[in-house]
């Protein structure tokens, strides 16, 4: 217990020092005019707010279960999430309109150590994350901050970099380096979207093949068919059919029933709850 409450406070100090450099990020770029280094921030603060959900999340929305609430309330976490989207992509497309009216040349030049030495303690930060989550040095059993998007956001800092040190921005350089941001801001928008519309809309999320075949491996099944599984890719209910002999008694179908529900939770973690219907051959 000890050892777990160590790696989140770990975790979550490494969260708000992310978040402050991002913050750092989007003032230096307001204050110096540089679109670039502000829309690099914005990525980062739209990376700590994902991280935000994953951290509070599970803390605000409850897990219990309720008569008007029977599969709980995963689902508002993933009406939150599609909101915090379409916000960004509406903020972002904002951002471009302002950048494109807004583009500065030079007006950064009296504060430039300071705005590299910000770029590179974030390219430091992200390194040091990636290579703790790729080693398993405990900081990805937190998964506060998404691996995916925590990789987009060094190799978009390291362009920044590479322009900043060769040099001076120019007005279509940084015009082009804000697209790009955007642009991979918008592609992980789109992928929350997609993510929360599947929960939200009751999507199929396990393979009815998949399933069936461990079903079908264990003794006493017959058949296995109608698979029906929705929910939040975290919290699956899974809803089935099997066939057993006729004659099979009502004990060892309740044990049946244990070891199925047993064998699909060990084979996806993100299964919560099976329900088998038990149908005679």
């Amino acid at each position: 217990m000890l050892a777990t409450s160590r790696v989140k406070g770990i975790s979550f100090v490494i969260f708000l020092v992310y978040m402050a450099i991002a913050v750092v990020k989007i003032s230096i770029g307001t204050y110096a005019n540089l679109s670039a280094i502000e829309s690099i921030g914005y990525y980062s603060l739209f990376i700590c707010i994902i991280g935000a959900a994953n951290i509070f999340g599970p803390q605000l929305i409850s897990h219990y279960t309720e008569r008007d609430h029977p599969y709980g309330y995963k689902k508002y976490g993933s009406l939150v999430s599609l909101f915090i989207a379409l916000m960004f992509i509406l903020f972002g497309l904002d951002f471009l309109k302002s950048s494109i009216t807004t583009l500065s040349v030079d007006s950064y030049l009296g504060f430039y150590s300071f705005i590299l030495a910000t770029v590179i303690i974030g390219i430091l930060l992200d390194i040091f994350i990636l290579r703790s989550k790729k080693e398993d040095l405990h900081l990805a059993r937190a998964e506060i901050l998404n691996t995916s998007m925590i990789e987009t956001d060094l190799i978009l800092s390291i362009i920044v970099t590479v322009f900043l040190i060769t040099g001076t921005i120019y007005p279509l350089v940084e015009l082009l380096v804000v697209f790009l941001i955007v642009a991979f801001l918008f592609k992980e928008c789109a992928s929350i979207i997609v993510e929360s519309s599947n929960t939200l809309c009751d999507a199929c999320r396990l393979d009815e093949t998949a399933v069936c075949r461990i079903v079908n491996s264990i003794d006493g099944v017959e058949d296995c068919y109608r698979v029906r599984a929705h929910g939040a890719s975290e919290s699956l209910f899974v809803d089935l059919h099997i066939k057993v002999m006729s004659d099979m008694h009502v004990r060892d179908s309740h044990r049946l029933i244990a070891r199925i529900e047993n064998d699909l939770k060990k084979s996806n973690k993100g299964v919560s709850d099976v329900f088998v219907h038990i149908d005679p051959l």
